[in-house]
């Protein structure tokens, strides 16, 4: 038989296959409401022919649902901007699938969720399939949908595709519930009880305002997960972001957030949860709590964040319980007016490895520990070409233990500049300058390392004197911070060979001491009137503004951090490098 008839006879054995599973558009003209009878074809209909479903109704029509309905096969609704399907409070879902769905171009208002909501902010897990607008184990797909009004009503077990839709004063539980990968583009959420809740995927681009019980919650990933160029603003009830230490069984994964806007939430921004300490605390049994306990960890990696005016007890925008996770790197994150009831201004960090770099700490307020932030004694951080000013707080700027800092600025805080009480810190190449009441309080000798530069004598074994330092926190012309730095440090790990402006740090025999190499020329010169570290918002270090890393360099570590953030214990007390030593050994 020639290769022609085969393909022949082939298409005519799958003709009645093909022609069985077909099913033709339905377009609903009975515009009133779902079971309207004697206008043509009600959505009823529609919806039990599944297919393809369109509407001629006029624009601006609202169509009364009183019914809920399953579809049969795959679906596709398409509302040409015209139509609105509006439940009234009636008891949904409206629509239960089981194969993928698409919204299109449809307003939905007013469902209520049955008696049950298994789904609620805060829940260890998801819990039985509900959504009082769409409840689907298969896919979806949600496109320029707008959902108002409807108590938990979207809950897609598969994957999800939502972009330029709009989440509008939904009570109750999630607006948006994804089991599988979540892809969430240019969209809205105002007013929610909570916003999103999922497991792994992507958010760019998406607003969060106003939600009343928390925004989001990343569950245990499943996979790679990363949040870009979104917004959180005014949350209450909890925090704007919740992400989990832990990962899902399929392994360790890496959770990203990168040039996101977090502002005036008032349980902090992000916090960083424990799946088994939720489900002890909620008396699971010790099964459940040991199977959740045994999840890999997940490892985070933060940059070009700006987390302004939030607050919280403790860690007003960053609260990281980091016990149980492959630990946080961030770099190029702004901390601006921040404040926290207790400890950690800012941040506050326990239970593991924090590795923080090029970022401002400016202005935050803490009633305990770290005015900007707090290192709790089972934790590690290292702080490199950062700038931490006018802080306030009782009881230090950074507090803690096991603290390494590197080519960092402390002024101007109406704080101690360090409270560090752990004979196994370390600080090089700092500036220390006009803290009150103090620029160091209770830290041990042996912490100041190679050079640094104090405006008091209360830091051990470092003399006193002034950095003449600019309106920018830049050390001006004459300053003896500009030559004092040990360039072996300047050039090794983490300061890597640049300075907080990702200016290189280029000088083979010297370098600057603190967070700046010299004034940065581009942007930071255009006003001088402010006692700003930026000159305006449109200035800070991003990856879409001029101060980034010069292509090729890593400020991250390889593969974004994965593999160099391990949380450690590390009890070497050993010196820093002395000029001659190999960069990269900093302790």
């Amino acid at each position: 038989m020639t290769t022609f008839l085969r393909r022949m006879t082939f298409a005519a054995l799958m003709l009645p296959l093909g022609a069985g599973a077909a099913r033709a558009d339905a377009v609903v003209t009975a515009c009133a409401s779902d079971i309207q009878a004697g206008a043509g074809v009600n959505l009823a209909q529609a919806l039990a022919a599944g297919g393809v479903i369109r509407f001629a109704c006029p624009p601006g029509t609202s169509i009364r649902v009183t019914g809920r309905y399953t579809l049969a096969g795959s679906a596709r609704i398409d509302g040409g901007d015209s139509v609105t399907l509006d439940g009234h409070g009636t008891a949904g879902p409206l629509l239960r699938a089981t194969q993928n769905t698409i919204l299109l171009r449809i307003t939905l208002r007013g469902f209520a969720q049955p008696r049950r909501r298994p789904v609620q902010p805060g829940a260890v897990g998801l819990g039985r399939l509900t959504g009082s607008v769409l409840a689907t184990s298969g896919d979806a797909e949600l496109d320029r949908v707008t959902i108002e009004g409807s108590d938990g009503p979207i809950d897609i077990r598969g994957r999800a595709t939502v972009k330029d839709s709009a989440f509008v004063g939904n009570p109750g539980g999630y607006a948006l519930v994804v089991g599988g990968a979540a892809f969430i583009e240019r969209t809205r959420f105002t007013g929610n009880g909570s916003a999103l809740l999922m497991g792994s995927g992507s958010v760019r681009r998406c607003d969060f305002t106003g939600q009343t019980a928390g925004a989001v919650r990343v569950g245990a990933a499943s996979g790679p997960t990363e949040i870009r160029h979104s917004t959180f603003a005014t949350t209450r009830g909890g925090p704007a972001l919740a992400l989990s230490q832990r990962a899902g069984r399929a392994g360790p994964q890496t959770v990203t957030l990168r040039g996101n806007i977090f502002r005036d939430n008032g349980s902090g921004a992000i916090n960083l949860f424990d799946l088994a300490q939720e489900a002890r605390e909620r008396g699971q049994s010790a099964a459940v709590v040991n199977a959740l306990a045994s999840l890999p960890p997940s490892a985070f990696v933060f940059g070009y964040n700006r987390f302004e005016s939030n607050g919280s007890a403790r860690g007003g925008a960053i609260a990281a319980n980091l016990a149980h996770t492959g630990g946080m790197i961030s770099t190029g994150d702004l901390f601006i007016g921040n404040a926290a009831g207790g400890a950690g201004g800012a941040v506050a960090v326990s239970g593991g490895m924090l590795r923080l770099s090029h970022a401002l700490f400016k202005g935050n307020r803490a009633g305990g520990r770290g005015a900007a932030l707090a290192v709790a004694p089972d934790a590690r951080a290292t702080l490199s070409n950062a700038l931490i000013v006018s802080n306030a707080g009782p009881a230090g700027a950074i507090a803690g233990g096991g603290v390494t800092l590197v080519n960092v600025t402390i002024a101007d805080n109406a704080a101690a500049g360090l409270l560090l009480e752990d004979p196994s810190a370390r600080v090089a190449n700092a500036i220390l300058a006009h803290n009150a009441p103090a620029d160091c309080v209770r830290v041990p000798a042996g912490v100041f390392q190679s050079s640094n530069l104090a405006s008091d004598a209360t830091c051990p074994e470092v003399a006193a004197g002034e950095a003449f330092l600019d309106a920018f926190y830049v050390p001006v012309a004459g300053s003896p911070a500009l030559h004092a730095g040990d360039p072996a440090i300047c050039k090794g790990a983490p300061v890597d060979g640049f300075d907080l402006a990702f200016q290189g740090r280029l000088d083979p025999a010297a370098c600057a001491l603190g967070a700046f190499e010299q004034r940065p020329v581009r942007k930071l010169s255009r006003r001088t009137d402010r006692h700003e570290a930026h000159a305006t918002e449109q200035d800070d270090f991003s990856d879409e503004e001029g101060y980034r890393p010069p292509p090729g360099a890593q400020v991250s570590g390889p593969d974004g951090g994965l593999g160099s953030i391990e949380p450690s214990t590390p009890t070497d007390s050993s010196p820093l490098p002395a000029s001659s030593s190999t960069p990269g050994d900093l302790p």
